[in-house]
């Protein structure tokens, strides 16, 4: 999946979403077993304005739609992955707004997943997470790194975040 080369492109072909909701569809829920090479090859090379096209045709062909036959036929790190592409191609800043809220929420951090989600967004799409987190979650996304964060590592996510921290 990480080295599959994904299409960079930006224009949709509708009869190449329309193959590729077919495949998908054949691959899962239409028939017993799961192809998951043929469902990797789709989520791993086609653009993700291809994969939206894709996954508003799947949802006419299919009675689950595309998370639903994700969730059926697939378990595990698999379906994790396989709905995590999904979640980034319909709205990336949400995703990310998500992954941070699950890496601060409840009982200590998962510094790891908090650390990774800020660094590698911080220079491509805070300020869209941020709008994401807050429309989620009813508080600033810097708030919430605030109150779960403390010393020199609060101040670096905090800056990371495009903000002073106090």
């Amino acid at each position: 999946m990480c080295a599959a080369g994904r299409e960079e492109n930006f224009e949709v072909d509708q009869d190449k979403a329309k193959k590729d909701a077919a495949q998908l569809y054949n691959a899962g829920e239409r028939y017993w077993g799961t192809n998951e090479a043929e469902i990797q090859r789709i989520l791993a090379i086609r653009s993700y304005t291809q994969l939206q096209a894709t996954f508003e045709e799947y949802n006419k062909i299919s009675k689950l739609g595309i998370d639903g036959a994700i969730e059926s036929e697939t378990s595990g790190d698999l379906k994790d992955g396989y709905l995590a592409i999904v979640k980034c191609v319909r709205n990336r800043a949400a995703f990310f707004a998500e992954r941070i809220n699950h890496a601060i929420k409840g009982l200590g951090t998962n510094n790891d997943m908090l650390i990774r989600c800020i660094v590698s967004r911080c220079e491509v799409d805070t300020v869209k997470i941020k709008e994401e987190y807050e429309k989620a979650y009813g508080t600033s996304l810097v708030d919430a790194v605030k109150g779960d964060t403390s010393g020199h590592y609060k101040h670096v996510l905090v800056a990371l975040l495009g903000e002073r921290s106090s």
